[in-house]
């Protein structure tokens, strides 16, 4: 402790009757180098680098990848719905389911890793819907129609 100076809890400077007295511990302008290994050129940072570094946190190996949702799986999601709710309008349910399936088969193929595009579920969602909204249209046709021939014969 006594000629530490990182441990002496007091001042280094010590004031005196006359104005400011240097303490007999000196003080050296340059810090200390603290004892490591050599800092690395940088060829080799690449090297040294370990694993468990996340390269892309800090600029290293490019841009990040970007991932965005591909719009048509988002419209083959959004008309297989209205597909599937407009059952009961068997023409008009039959034009939109079409446009439904065709959307959503190509929202599925959009959304491939490839591409860098997701939503594959979507669109899968949305074709299903589209199928069971065509599946609703033609029972549907059938009870009309089937309401109809009993009334004529009435």
């Amino acid at each position: 402790m006594g000629n530490d100076p990182m441990n002496d809890s007091h001042d280094s400077r010590v004031t005196g009757g006359n104005g400011p007295i240097e303490s007999s511990t000196p003080q050296s302008p340059v810090p200390a180098q603290v004892p490591g290994p050599a800092p690395a050129q940088s060829s080799d940072f690449l090297r040294n680098v370990t694993p468990m570094m996340p390269l892309r946190a800090y600029g290293v190996g490019g841009a990040p990848e970007i991932i965005t949702r591909s719009p048509l799986a988002i419209a083959g999601l959004v008309i297989g719905i209205a597909a599937l709710a407009m059952f009961w309008t068997p023409v008009l349910n039959f034009i939109i389911s079409a446009v439904g399936i065709g959307v959503s088969i190509a929202g599925i193929v959009d959304a491939s890793p490839r591409k860098q595009k997701t939503g594959r579920g979507m669109a899968i969602v949305g074709l299903v819907l589209s199928i069971l909204g065509v599946i609703a249209a033609i029972v549907m046709t059938v009870l009309a129609m089937n309401v109809v021939v009993a009334n004529i014969g009435a």
